[in-house]
C-alpha cells in the first residue's frame, strides 16, 4: 500500500511519528460540482459530512509522460448538467 499514509491525521500517534506534530493542516468543504485537485506527493484526508449525502472519491495518479494529455483531456470533456 504504497500509496496510503500509516498515519491517522484524526488521532496521530506522535510516540511512533513525533515528525507529525509539524505538519501544517489546510481544510476546505466542497459542495456539489467542486473537484479537488491536489499536486502530485500531496496527502489528503478526506471525510463525508452528511450520512445521506452522496459522493465520489476517485484518485489516480500520472506521472510527467502523459499529464498534460490527461489535463487537456478533462478540459475537452462535455459537462453533463442534467443532474
Amino acid at each position: 500500500m504504497d500509496n496510503f499514509c500509516m498515519a491517522d491525521p484524526c488521532s496521530p500517534d506522535l510516540a511512533r511519528l513525533p515528525a507529525l506534530a509539524n505538519a501544517r493542516a489546510l481544510e476546505g468543504e466542497l459542495q456539489p460540482g467542486d473537484v479537488l485537485w491536489l499536486p502530485r506527493f500531496h496527502w489528503h484526508h478526506v471525510r463525508q459530512l452528511g450520512e445521506q449525502e452522496e459522493n465520489l472519491s476517485l484518485n489516480f495518479w500520472v506521472g510527467t509522460k502523459g499529464a498534460r494529455e490527461v489535463v487537456q483531456s478533462y478540459r475537452e470533456a462535455p459537462l453533463d448538467m442534467s443532474g
